[in-house]
C-alpha cells in the first residue's frame, strides 16, 4: 500500500481532527479460534481497519497529532515454517506509518508516546494494564466518517456487487440442476471463488417452501421442491467491503399464478421505495412508505380481508412483513447504525428489501419473498449497484 492510498490519507484526516492531546489507539486482537489449536481465517475489527488499514491479527497502532506507530508480530524464523510472512517493519514503506515496533516492545515503548496524552480513542482495554486517564469509544470518532463513501470504497462495493450479481445469476439459469438448498449454497461459493474472491459477507441464506418466511435461516440443508419458491440472500466481499443482495424464483421454470401475484407485489414495492430515493430523504419515510405499499399489496391480494388504510394503521402487515426495509452497508453487511431521522446523504450506501412471508393461507401457502438491492445514494438520486442480479419475472423464467 503506497502512502497515496486512501488508508494512508484518512489516517492524515484522523490526524488533522485530532487536538494536541489526542490521540487514536487501535486493536486488532487474534484470530479466533475453530476448535483447539486450528483458527478460524482473519477477519479485521472493522473501526480498526478502517483508521489503520491493518489486516492483520495482534496489532496496536497509535495515531497522534504528529506521528503513526505500529506494534505488530515480526517474523520469526521457526514462525515462518507454519505461517506466511507478516508486514512487520515494511509498514513503514508498504504503509506510510512512521515507525514500526515489534508487538514485544508494546508495554516499554507505548508510554512514552502518552505522556503528553489526556484523551485517547480506542476500541480495545488498554495494554499491559495501562494507565490512560481518559478514554472515549473509538467508534464515535469514526462513524460518522465510515457512513460516506469515497471513491475507493464505492468501486470495492461495486466490484463485490458484481461478483455476487454473477452468482445469483449462474443459480438461476442452472437451478433445474439442485434438489437440495446446500447444493445451491456450494454452487454460490464455488462460483464466488471462482471470480477471484474468498470471503462471504455473511453467512447464505438459501431457503426453500416455508423455510424463505424464516428470516435468518441458514440451515441450508433441506430438499427442494420443485413447486417452490427459492429465496437465496448472499453476497461476498471485495477488499473487505461487503455487498447484500437477495433473490427469489421458483425451482421450476414458471411461478405459479399464486408465486407470482406475491413476487409481483414485491418488486413493485421496492420500486415505489427506489423512486423515492433522494438526499434528504430518511429511512423512516422510506419504512413508512414501504409499509404502506405492503399494506396495499395485502389488502389487494386479499391476504388480509381489510383496507389497505386499516392494514396500516392496526400494523396488520407486520404478519407478513416484519422487518425494516433497508439498513447501511459498507466494511458490515450491517454497518452504522443511524437515528431513524436522519437524512441520507450522497455517499452512503444502503439496502432496499421489502418481503412478504406467507407460511398458512387459504390462497397462498409457503411463500417468502423478499428482494433486496445495494443502494449508493447520489447527489440528486440513486445508483442500484447490484442491478446486474436479473430479478424481473421474464429474465427469471427465461433464464431455465
Amino acid at each position: 500500500m503506497e502512502q497515496s492510498s486512501t488508508v494512508y490519507l484518512r489516517r492524515l484526516e484522523i490526524q488533522k481532527r485530532l487536538k494536541g492531546d489526542e490521540a487514536v489507539l487501535a486493536y486488532q486482537g487474534p484470530s479466533a479460534i475453530r476448535n483447539n489449536d486450528v483458527h478460524h481465517p482473519f477477519h479485521a475489527n472493522r473501526t480498526a481497519y478502517y483508521v489503520t488499514g491493518v489486516n492483520e491479527p495482534n496489532c496496536w497502532t497509535l495515531i497522534t497529532k504528529n506521528e503513526q506507530i505500529i506494534w505488530s508480530e515480526p517474523n520469526h524464523p521457526k514462525r515462518l515454517i507454519w505461517e506466511e510472512a507478516r508486514i512487520a517493519d515494511n509498514y513503514c514503506q508498504e504503509h506510510g506509518f512512521s515507525q514500526w515496533y515489534p508487538i514485544e516492545l508494546l508495554a516499554t515503548k507505548l508510554p512514552q508516546y502518552l505522556k503528553n496524552i489526556s484523551l485517547v480513542h480506542t476500541n480495545a482495554p488498554p495494554p499491559n494494564n495501562l494507565t490512560i486517564p481518559n478514554t472515549k469509544p473509538l467508534h464515535e470518532l469514526v462513524e460518522p466518517l465510515r457512513l460516506i463513501k469515497n471513491p475507493d470504497e464505492l468501486d470495492a462495493i461495486k466490484t463485490a456487487c458484481s461478483i455476487s450479481a454473477a452468482c445469483h445469476n449462474h443459480i438461476l439459469s442452472n437451478r433445474k440442476h439442485y434438489t437440495n438448498e446446500r447444493h445451491i449454497e456450494g454452487a454460490f461459493l464455488e462460483k464466488m471463488y471462482h471470480l477471484g474472491v474468498r470471503s462471504s459477507a455473511y453467512p447464505a441464506i438459501v431457503a426453500t417452501g416455508s423455510n424463505a418466511c424464516i428470516l435468518h435461516y441458514t440451515r441450508n440443508d433441506q430438499g427442494i421442491n420443485p413447486n417452490d419458491i427459492l429465496l437465496i440472500d448472499a453476497g461476498c466481499e471485495y477488499k473487505q467491503y461487503a455487498s447484500d443482495i437477495t433473490r427469489c424464483f421458483p425451482a421450476k421454470k414458471q411461478f405459479s399464478k399464486q408465486q407470482q401475484a406475491v413476487y409481483e407485489a414485491v418488486l413493485d414495492t421496492q420500486q415505489f421505495v427506489l423512486d423515492q430515493i433522494k438526499p434528504g430523504v430518511t429511512l423512516s419515510q422510506l419504512n413508512i412508505a414501504t409499509q404502506k405499499r405492503v399494506s396495499l399489496h395485502l389488502s389487494d391480494l386479499t391476504i388480509i380481508n381489510e383496507s389497505a388504510q386499516v392494514i396500516y394503521e392496526h400494523k396488520l402487515f407486520q404478519k407478513y412483513f416484519p422487518h425494516g426495509v433497508g439498513h447501511t452497508l459498507g466494511l458490515d453487511v450491517h454497518d452504522i447504525p443511524t437515528k431513524k431521522e436522519q437524512p441520507l446523504t450522497a455517499g452512503m450506501v444502503i439496502t432496499i428489501e421489502p418481503g412478504i412471508y406467507i407460511q398458512s393461507h387459504s390462497s397462498f401457502n409457503d411463500i417468502g419473498i423478499r428482494i433486496e438491492d445495494v443502494i449508493h445514494i447520489t447527489n440528486n438520486s440513486y445508483e442500484n449497484l447490484s442491478q446486474g442480479a436479473l430479478k424481473t419475472v421474464s429474465d427469471i423464467e427465461h433464464n431455465y
